[in-house]
């Protein structure tokens, strides 16, 4: 089980990933949607950060650079190529060949976000993964109420809640559900 799930590998997700495991958490994730780490750090080739944090001027990249290095040194894990969406439009997603013609597809009308993630490289893992999500992890792990955190779903006592996704496999030759 992860305590804690940063979603985005930027300067703000390095920053808190860094001070989470220097608060005590162990079992802590970050999600990237780019191949590497760094955001928009690494577009910013000009000096002005790092002056605050580490006492010298610094360009994007070697900020986000200073903070790679430290998670070096933890257990922080990170996926890369990885996307989290808030409320798509449809809850339907779908993954299709070169014709255009849909090979899997995961309708998923009980849920309020959608994660999409392959492996990291530098291997080709052959696969994606499409994960339905009925609330969000939580960046602010202290501090807050559970009733204040965002995607919370309140249930009575003995009440419970069934959700359900589709995911559609389609072959060539065959279709299979499941």
């Amino acid at each position: 089980m992860v305590d804690l799930v940063i979603i985005g590998g930027g300067p703000a997700g390095l920053a808190a990933a860094c001070k989470a495991w220097e608060s005590g958490l162990r079992d802590i994730l970050i999600l990237e949607r780019d191949k590497e780490l760094g955001g928009i750090l690494n577009q910013c080739i000009h000096n002005g950060f790092g002056l605050h944090r580490f006492g010298e001027q610094l360009t994007g990249p070697e900020y986000a650079g200073r903070f790679i290095e430290m998670l070096k040194e933890t257990g922080v894990k990170v996926q890369l190529d990885t996307m989290v969406l808030d409320r798509p439009p449809r809850a339907l997603a779908q993954l299709v060949d070169d014709w255009g013609h849909p090979r899997v597809s995961v309708e998923f009308p009980d849920f309020d976000y959608l994660g999409l993630w392959t492996a990291d490289k530098p291997f080709d893992t052959g696969y994606v993964c499409i994960e339905p999500w009925s609330s969000l992890p939580d960046a602010t792990f202290v501090g807050r109420e559970l009733s204040q955190k965002a995607g919370v779903r309140r249930l009575a006592p003995g009440e419970s809640e069934e959700l359900s996704y589709l995911t559609t496999i389609n072959h060539r030759d065959k279709e299979e559900k499941g």
